[in-house]
């Protein structure tokens, strides 16, 4: 476990040092992917594979934020996707605006539409570059709303543990991101009734997530802290790598800290699809510097299989994406259903 946690942060870090606030609004820079998967003893005995991928938005040309609009029907945002090994791998892509998860389809070069979703996946088939459009359908937006947009991808979502035994994910379910761009609304987004809880802000960090970021990390609780957002969902305790529940039914723990300011909004994912939390799409918390949030949340869900995979994306919302705030992810954690 804590391999994985220090390799996640690793490239959490080398990502956040090249996309400081100077260069945010370079639409032109691709994010860059490559990592190999662990060797285990189920795959020790297997040619080793390596994902190397890069993604980005197709740039407008100036070396700035691009700026999309949204006219009444959708928003068209050029994208390109590459992949230089065969690995029989995928990605998936989640697009969010204004910290909420959007549904789109993607139009291909050759003219075809997907069918509408909220995670489209593209295979590692060493095919090289791919160009394409998400067409998103936005649920917020007022004319006049100047608002923005994150996509990120999911390395490797279909993946899921052959058993209980081996829990490990590797650094599959991991998450990247390019920087955040803009929409501009000229009409207004018909309305469609988006409901989130609130988790409790401001509270003090408590000695389990001390010990967890000294345990950790090699800075103080404080240099950890600065201008980073962590997210944990557990059951039970922090560095849990197994959750079970039981006919569908379970509880957990969400916990929002670090030294920003913020709105950040929450969805919570079972096997790559979002679910409602007592009919609420999303958690909304008020991040505040140094402090804690949190909340308890019941899952009730139908047709389980008996392994799933569930994780946590946090978004900002309002104006942070101006100041490049960071989407924040839970590791990917086995959910065992009896």
């Amino acid at each position: 476990m804590k391999r994985l946690l220090l390799c996640l942060c690793a490239a959490l870090s080398i990502y956040m040092a090249g996309c400081r606030a100077d260069d945010v609004r370079d639409s032109s820079k691709e994010t860059n992917i490559s990592a190999k998967s662990e060797q285990t003893e189920e795959t020790s005995s297997k040619t080793e594979k390596q994902d190397e991928i890069s993604f980005g938005y197709i740039a407008n040309g100036s070396g700035e934020m691009n700026v999309y609009n949204y006219d009444g029907d959708t928003i068209e945002v050029p994208f390109s996707f590459t992949a230089l090994n065969k690995t029989g791998h995928d990605i998936g892509f989640l697009v969010f605006i204004d910290g909420k998860l959007q549904r789109y389809t993607v139009k291909y070069s050759d003219g075809t539409i997907s069918d509408e979703t909220m995670m489209q996946k593209f295979y590692c088939d060493g095919k090289g570059k791919q160009q394409f459009s998400f067409e998103i359908l936005p649920n917020t937006g007022k004319k006049g709303d100047k608002l923005g947009i994150y996509v990120c991808a999911i390395v490797y979502p279909s993946f899921k543990p052959k058993n209980a035994e081996q829990p490990s994910y590797q650094y599959y379910g991991s998450l990247s991101q390019v920087v955040p761009q803009q929409v501009t609304f000229n009409a207004d987004v018909p309305k469609e009734e988006i409901k989130y809880i609130e988790t409790k802000d401001g509270l003090k960090l408590t000695e389990d997530i001390t010990k967890y970021i000294e345990y950790f990390s090699a800075k103080s609780v404080q240099e950890a802290l600065e201008n980073n957002t962590y997210v944990n969902l557990y059951q039970k305790s922090l560095d849990e790598n197994k959750i079970y529940s039981e006919d569908g039914k379970v509880t957990l723990h969400l916990q929002l800290y670090g030294g920003v300011d913020g709105i950040y909004n929450t969805t919570i994912f079972v096997n790559n699809q979002p679910i409602t939390i007592d009919g609420a799409d999303f958690i909304k918390t008020e991040m505040k510097a140094n402090k804690m949030a949190e909340c308890e949340i019941t899952l009730d869900l139908d047709n389980l299989d008996e392994l799933n995979t569930i994780y946590a994306v946090s978004v900002p919302a309002d104006n942070a994406y101006l100041d490049y705030a960071p989407v924040t992810k839970t590791n990917s954690v086995l959910m065992i259903n009896k």
